[in-house]
């Protein structure tokens, strides 16, 4: 650690509990989980002037974003059932990963990262004693860009 360097949790941390996925500027209703996962193919360079370990390069580049969520009967709000409209007419999506305004309207405030995606899966989770649920997840197509102000 740096000298002179200090931490404060109470400032330096971001709490996850505003942190959204925004599929075309609307968030995903009720969401319990956000999450955006980055990935690099690798291509294998091994050759006999490798003999032990294995070389690689990097290769063509990917993301997903998944997230739960409860299902809502609300109209106007981004839910179960306008994902799988989506899904089903094989529609592509814009999303944003960010920070919503906690003022209540959950409107987006900061966006982290955005990009354009395909909904791959959608799941709809029924059990007993609780709210009903669901899962997608969002497979980009093309380049995932961090949001500058």
């Amino acid at each position: 650690m740096p000298s002179g360097t200090t931490y404060n949790p109470n400032t330096d941390l971001i709490l996850a509990d505003y942190l959204f996925i925004y599929v075309d500027d609307l968030p995903l209703a009720f969401a319990t989980s956000a999450n955006l996962s980055f990935s690099a193919d690798s291509i294998d360079t091994s050759n006999k002037m490798s003999p032990v370990w294995v070389s690689n390069l990097p290769g063509k580049l990917s993301y997903t974003v998944t997230s739960d969520a409860l299902i809502t009967k609300k109209t106007g709000t981004l839910s179960f059932d306008t994902l799988l409209d989506k899904a089903v007419t094989r529609e592509s999506v814009s999303f944003v990963f960010g920070k919503a305004k906690q003022d209540g309207t959950f409107e987006l405030d900061e966006g982290w990262y955005q990009g354009d995606a395909i909904i791959t899966s959608l799941e709809l989770n029924s059990e007993n004693n609780a709210v009903a649920s669901f899962s997608v997840t969002l497979t980009g197509s093309g380049e995932l860009k961090k949001v500058t102000a």
